[in-house]
């Protein structure tokens, strides 16, 4: 207390350190957001890419949705979806040897350039990374509906 009576208060807290937390928690919940999306992202597109049989039908619901269908048009569509998809499996059939043989040599031309304990953690993440993203076609073209 000063001699006059007065009380001498503290000075307020800066506006800038409050400023800078607000910035803190902002660019926190954007970073935590935008990693939950990418990796929910991934996982979708791998899932999608394992569940090959379900592509003819879960383009026709969704196109059915998206056009408004009603069941004539669904029918033809969905028709018309199975047997697209089975000449683009026929195709993938037809290239996919081709595509597993020339991975194979870069996974084992990478391997050879690499000392022994790095070419088998290569080893271990190209086939990690292939098991991912590269499925092998169905074995068979399915029945039409």
């Amino acid at each position: 207390m000063s001699t006059d009576g007065v009380v001498a208060l503290p000075p307020p807290p800066a506006r800038r350190s409050l400023f800078m937390k607000y910035v803190g928690v902002l660019v926190l919940g954007v970073v935590l957001g935008s990693s939950v999306t990418v990796v929910a992202g991934i996982g979708l597109v791998k899932h999608w890419v394992r569940t090959q049989a379900d592509w003819p039908e879960r383009a026709t619901s969704r196109t059915a949705r998206v056009l408004s269908l009603d069941r004539e048009q669904r029918a033809r569509v969905a028709g018309i979806f199975q047997r697209r998809f089975e000449a683009i499996n026929a195709i993938r059939r037809e290239n996919y040897p081709r595509l597993a043989a020339e991975l194979d040599l870069m996974e084992s031309e990478i391997a050879e350039s690499l000392p022994a304990e790095k070419a088998q953690r290569w080893r271990g993440f190209f086939s990690r990374m292939r098991s991912n993203f590269l499925v092998a076609p169905p074995a068979s073209e399915s029945s039409s509906p």
